[in-house]
């Protein structure tokens, strides 16, 4: 799928914007999302949280004064994300062999119109608007901006300049992500800043301070046998 025809006009972006905020989030099929979770409450009530933490994080963070690009996967699923999250957002299709090579190709589309660009997931409900200001804010004086997650990866990234150091030979999944990254950070003589750690959502113990998610999984049946 074409790139550039798969974007939407961005209404919620500011004429003229410095910066841009990419989302990245996959489409929310059973058995593709939330695989942990869905361990413990099965593949549709996993599907289901997932849903609403996207449209969570989305929501809190659509409007601000940068422009805002839902970067979803697979490539063609641009019609079933677009109908999740709005039609009003700016949608680029992810591109490439892994989620650090899909993560360097939309920052530096990113960067290469803008001056600042900021990427979050759709896995942490805090995420908000505020957050995402304070990233773009803190690159000021810093290169690149990491907040940092409770599991050891990272929930929010921000940088001025391309960075492909940032995503090579990382161990995306494990608790080692922000530690090799920032590590790739020193070894490029990248300043860093960090912004206060926030909680995923990755497993039904995180659930434990998210009650409204929690909530989720009783209306689609409760815990999987």
């Amino acid at each position: 799928m074409n790139g550039d025809a798969a974007e939407a006009p961005a209404a919620s972006s500011p004429a003229g914007a410095s910066a841009v905020l990419l989302v990245f989030a996959k489409a929310p099929v059973p058995g593709r999302v939330k695989t942990r979770l869905a361990a413990d409450v099965g593949a549709a009530a996993a599907t289901a949280v997932y849903r609403v933490m996207g449209r969570t994080v989305v929501d809190a963070v659509r409007v601000g004064p940068w422009r805002t690009v839902v970067c979803y996967h697979p490539p063609d699923a641009l019609a079933e994300v677009r109908a999740w999250l709005g039609g009003e957002l700016d949608y680029w299709p992810q591109q490439g062999h892994d989620l650090g090579a899909r993560m360097d190709q939309a920052l530096r589309r990113a960067l290469a119109s803008s001056s600042r660009a900021c990427l979050i997931g759709t896995d942490t409900p805090r995420v908000d608007a505020a957050r995402v200001d304070e990233a773009l804010v803190a690159l000021e004086a810093a290169d690149v901006v990491f907040g940092p997650a409770e599991d050891g990866g990272y929930y929010l990234l921000a940088l001025r300049q391309p960075a492909p150091e940032l995503f090579r030979r990382i161990p995306w999944g494990t608790s080692r992500v922000l530690a090799r990254s920032t590590a790739r950070a020193a070894a490029a003589e990248l300043s860093v800043a960090l912004l206060p750690p926030l909680a995923d959502v990755d497993t039904v113990s995180d659930l434990a301070s998210f009650p409204d998610l929690a909530r989720t999984i009783d209306g689609t049946g409760g815990l999987a046998p």
